[in-house]
């Protein structure tokens, strides 16, 4: 029960799920104390979000719940695609270069339920069974109306979270207006089945495509796996989906040995997107279904909105710590609305391909012909667009010369390579990282340093990485540098293509924010009100 004799918290967030929890976690990373409400009495039994992306692995990492999480999970390495009952082609997410490079298959009950004891480990607050009523922005903070047993009482808060999925009660009392979008050909039914299929592979995921429908396998464990069909019409919410129905649509693309029986729940959905006009509105954000919602077609949705949820939950830290003003939190709103639109775009379209509406040879189908060209596309593009390390902020991004490193890396993910051990910890969740390359001049590297330091406070952590057998002696001697933070590494100056006095900064969230020299570092703090840092 909500101790009602003292209704104020820093933050509070609506919604209890996986992004409501990886914001509160992020927060209380910092030391933010947060209160996270939840209408649902109890964890959710019903399997909905089911997998996750390399690129939401790398966020658990960071929140300190991936071993937690890989101990319940299945691993996938490979994608299967097959047309006419003949397999095309077999996507290799183990050959990608990440220390995560497979996708996990994770009931969202087991997902919560982890992210939940991290959260209370940290000293969040979780309440079940109250709901939020109204919402009251004052100019210095916001007041929320809340139910709770039957009791109507208040709590006043900093800031507010809405995290409550996609008839999201924060987005409807704030009247925000969103983009409904219901195309009539995509109905779906989707259940978790135990599977028999002794000539395939139960260990990978399969997707079946012919001229009349298609079929979706994704294993939850070495028995059950979650199958998802192309419905025949629109699907009431009333209608009968049963076993005979399912083996009826999968008797006309499975393979003949392919058998379902026993399942645990079935049930269906008529595909819409839905995208929020905007996700700030004064001191209260959006984020994950709440802000957006996709077809569940490629397991975007929980993916996007974990996005969501870090980069809100460092932004909203730094302006809480007053190293950031309230308008830094806009760029929050900038970046994820982008990256919802474009998810929405992909979304529809590889889902006009699965099923069928789109069979223009010259279109996104090229990519998918049998041909050479296409092999590229399809060992590499591909399953990074799957895995979601293609993320990008083009209003992140900045034109570069390209005289310290091979390439602009400004606005993308930081490259993440597996077989670099000293990768995992060099990035500290809760900082910018300044990466410096092999200095050759230390009179430089400290007056810049401290220069980075006095105008960014503690915002900043620097690592110097320096290659032993390149790096002059009187460097490698310096008292002063024994101080830093150190890697020596012939292979992360590989990997950057990085060279001499070639400088990184490198947001919380892994989005490189600035690229260039030692020497330029002094032009990045003239602007340092508009926190440049940020991108």
């Amino acid at each position: 029960m909500i101790n009602q004799k003292n209704h104020k918290a820093p933050v509070l967030i609506v919604g209890g799920g996986p992004v409501g929890l990886t914001i509160g976690i992020v927060l209380q990373q910092y030391g933010i104390n947060c209160v996270i409400i939840e209408k649902r009495k109890a964890l959710a039994v019903e399997s909905k979000g089911l997998m996750l992306s390399p690129a939401s692995l790398h966020i658990f990492d960071r929140l300190g719940v991936i071993e937690a999480l890989e101990q319940q999970a299945y691993k996938v390495g490979h994608a299967n695609l097959y047309w006419n009952g003949k397999r095309m082609y077999r996507l290799p997410f183990h050959k990608m270069e990440t220390p995560f490079n497979y996708l996990i298959m994770l009931p969202q009950p087991i997902t919560e339920s982890v992210l939940r004891d991290r959260f209370e480990a940290l000293g969040g607050t979780f309440h079940t069974g109250t709901e939020l009523v109204d919402i009251i922005q004052g100019d210095q903070n916001v007041f929320a109306s809340l139910k709770q047993g039957g009791k109507e009482f208040g709590i006043s808060c900093d800031h507010l979270v809405g995290a409550d999925g996609t008839k999201s009660r924060v987005r409807n009392v704030l009247g925000i207006q969103s983009a409904l979008t219901t195309p009539d050909f995509m109905h779906f039914i989707l259940g978790d089945f135990k599977v028999d299929w002794k000539s395939g592979n139960l260990e990978e995921t399969h997707y079946f495509i012919n001229e009349e429908c298609f079929m979706i396998v994704l294993p939850l464990d070495d028995k059950y796996h979650r199958v998802f069909f192309k419905g025949e019409g629109y699907i009431n919410k009333d209608d009968q989906i049963d076993l005979e129905r399912i083996q009826a649509v999968a008797k006309k693309i499975a393979p003949s040995d392919f058998i379902l029986s026993k399942p645990k729940w079935l049930s269906s959905v008529n595909h819409h997107s839905n995208i929020a006009s905007t996700f700030v509105s004064g001191k209260v954000y959006l984020a994950g279904d709440a802000a957006h919602s996709f077809s569940p077609m490629g397991g975007q949705g929980m993916n996007t909105g974990l996005q969501d949820a870090y980069n809100l939950g460092w932004r909203l830290a730094l302006v809480i710590q007053q190293k950031a003003p309230q308008d830094f939190l806009q760029q929050y709103n900038s970046e994820r609305h982008a990256v919802a639109e474009a998810t929405t775009a992909s979304v529809m379209s590889n889902t006009r391909l699965i099923c069928r509406e789109d069979t223009d040879l010259n279109g996104p189908l090229k990519h998918f012909l049998p041909n050479r060209e296409n092999v590229s596309f399809l060992n590499d593009t591909l399953p990074k667009l799957m895995s979601g390390l293609l993320l990008s902020y083009p209003a992140a991004s900045q034109k570069v010369e390209q005289s310290y490193f091979a390439s602009n890396y400004s606005g993308r993910l930081v490259p993440l390579q597996s077989q670099v051990s000293e990768f995992k910890h060099l990035f500290d969740p809760l900082y910018y990282t300044l990466l410096i390359f092999n200095p050759d001049d230390i009179a430089s590297l400290e007056y810049h340093l401290e220069l980075i330091q006095n105008t960014y406070q503690d915002m900043v952590v620097p690592v110097v990485v320096f290659d032993p057998k390149n790096t002059s002696a009187s460097i490698q001697s310096s008292p002063w540098l024994e101080q830093m933070n150190t890697i020596e590494s012939q292979a992360l100056l590989h990997i950057f293509e990085a060279r001499n006095n070639a400088t990184m900064i490198v947001r919380p969230d892994l989005i490189v924010a600035w690229q260039g020299g030692l020497d330029e570092l002094k032009s990045l703090t003239n602007t340092v009100n508009q926190i440049d840092l940020a991108g």
